[in-house]
């Protein structure tokens, strides 16, 4: 790998931000519970993932365990997550959505689909086919990484 592949690749976390701040920029959900950015990407999360670890949770987001914590305890409160520890190890925390949050979730996701569909239509279908292509290229990579 030559040095310019290399600072590319550096740049991929700003870039990965860079894309979601501009799919999402104005999303503002319509139905269901007024939730934060950073609860809203967390329920999100824990939506794709079903039930996960704050460990993971840490992993997937980057947030610092004790923000990831709060926000945690904020979704607690409005009835969205759930906490449990491992039976096999206390200090495992798992956490995972109520039914509650299961419904916001696939609603959150649905209205999160209609907005970057109505985002992308200002792009040419040029545009968007590459950037579909794009995005699909990047998933497949990362899934051997």
């Amino acid at each position: 790998m030559d040095k310019r592949e290399i600072e590319i690749i550096m740049q991929m976390p700003k870039i990965m931000s860079l894309v979601r701040r501009k799919l999402m920029n104005g999303f503002r959900s319509r139905e269901g519970l007024a939730l934060s950015l950073t609860q809203d990407r967390l329920l999100l999360c824990i939506f794709d993932h079903n039930l996960v670890t704050m460990t993971e949770l840490h992993m997937m987001t980057g947030l610092e365990k004790g923000s990831l914590t709060t926000i945690v305890d904020q979704l607690i409160e409005k009835g969205l997550v759930q906490r449990a520890r491992d039976k096999g190890d206390r200090r495992k925390v798992f956490v995972s959505l109520t039914e509650a949050g299961q419904k916001q979730g696939a609603v959150r996701k649905e209205e999160i689909a209609r907005f970057i569909q109505s985002r992308l239509k200002n792009l040419s279908a040029i545009q968007r086919e590459e950037f579909t292509k794009a995005i699909k290229t990047i998933v497949e990579l990362f899934e051997h990484l």
